[in-house]
């Protein structure tokens, strides 16, 4: 269970957020909605603990996040930026930072809830196709279906995801609105979006 409790946050004095409060249960799906530049993607990197609320606080299963060691807090997510950020080596290679010893037939599985499984097999190497410096050699919706795969790889308690359909058509968002359907059903789920489509896996919606 994560708590929210009366949380401001602000970047030098821009005042982001100011007292927000919502709670989500285990297992429950929550999406965030609001306009550019409200709050919702810094949202995420509080609960991260990427920065320190200015007031009020983050609970996580009854204990403040200010309690919990970083890397035990890390354990607990599977968090999808935005933009996903690749390195320079191979598709495994950038996969495998989510589970260093993840078997190929692990990665495949992720793919394929990823909706990105047909594209790598088409691929001349496969998993072995080189990422360049960024992953330029990929579009911005190839980069995003990595992001996911990594996220349903490392499987973790906590889906943290950033507009994680924002550079797909409508047919790869269906399809991975379903694989989180299908597939996260005991995990809980924190999705910021701006697409009225993506809202309807959601148990609740907290508006900023």
């Amino acid at each position: 269970m994560i708590e929210v409790e009366n949380l401001s946050f602000s970047y030098q004095n821009n005042k982001v957020l100011k007292n927000i409060s919502f709670s989500i249960e285990k297992g429950e799906y929550l999406c965030i909605i609001g306009k550019n530049g409200s709050g919702k993607s810094t949202l995420l990197k509080l609960i991260m603990r990427f920065w320190d609320v200015d007031s009020g606080k983050i609970v996580l299963d009854k204990k403040d996040i200010k309690a919990i060691p970083l890397k035990k807090l890390y354990q607990k997510f599977s968090y999808m930026t935005q933009s996903t950020s690749l390195f320079i080596g191979n598709i495994r290679d950038n996969l495998l930072v989510a589970k260093a010893d993840a078997t190929d037939e692990e990665i495949y599985t992720a793919l394929k809830k990823a909706s990105f499984y047909d594209y790598v097999m088409s691929l001349p190497d496969k998993l072995d196709s080189v990422v360049e410096e960024g992953g330029k050699n990929f579009s911005g919706g190839e980069r995003q279906r990595i992001g996911l795969a990594r996220a349903f790889l490392a499987n973790r308690e906590f889906f943290l995801l950033d507009e994680p359909t924002s550079n797909l058509d409508i047919l790869n968002e269906a399809i991975i609105l379903k694989s989180l359907a299908d597939e996260a059903k005991d995990k809980t789920v924190i999705l910021v979006s701006h697409r009225e489509s993506t809202l309807s896996i959601c148990n609740n919606i907290f508006k900023i």
